[in-house]
């Protein structure tokens, strides 16, 4: 395992309006201009990229959010992980997001195993999570796994007003 330079938190579920209503309010007690930003979650495995010289260095799970696993040797394979970091970025950041296994490529695995006699994945989540920690690196590559970055922690330099503008950041 491997210490986070800063704790992973988790994100908390609501599952209707009055939880959102009741979140909403607590807000408003704490602070007099707030902007909110709703998005579909991206149900997956977060990870933190750690960059050094602009260079992947190192991919840690979340775990319990101290400490995570280490799974650089597999994130090489997971699509949209930038491997090299433009020359405007930072030499040293943290990209932190969710690595995810899109519903076709799920089906698409689940149905190859049924045929083939094999146990099915539960869930693309489980899929990814077990997928991304596999001891050969093949594996994880003809997995397809995606990666969605949602945030970027460096000390050297601001990365836009709004979480929207990190996310285009990110994108690009």
């Amino acid at each position: 395992t491997i210490k986070h330079n800063t704790p992973m938190l988790s994100l908390n579920n609501d599952y209707d309006s009055e939880d959102v209503k009741i979140f909403y309010e607590k807000i408003k007690k704490k602070l007099t201009k707030f902007d909110i930003l709703a998005e579909t979650k991206v149900d997956g495995l977060s990870a933190s990229l750690r960059y050094k010289n602009r260079k992947l260095l190192k991919a840690v799970t979340r775990g319990d959010g101290a400490f995570g696993e280490d799974i650089t040797n597999n994130i090489f394979y997971v699509n949209g992980v930038k491997h090299i970091l433009p020359d405007n970025f930072p030499a040293d950041l943290e990209i932190r997001g969710e690595i995810f296994m899109p519903k076709t490529v799920f089906n698409r695995i689940n149905e190859s195993r049924i045929n083939n006699g094999k146990k099915t994945f539960s869930t693309p989540r489980n899929a990814a999570s077990g997928s991304i920690r596999q001891l050969d690196p093949l594996i994880t590559k003809k997995r397809k796994l995606m990666f969605f970055g949602y945030t970027i922690i460096s000390d050297n330099k601001y990365f836009g007003n709004t979480l929207t503008d990190t996310r285009q950041i990110l994108i690009n």
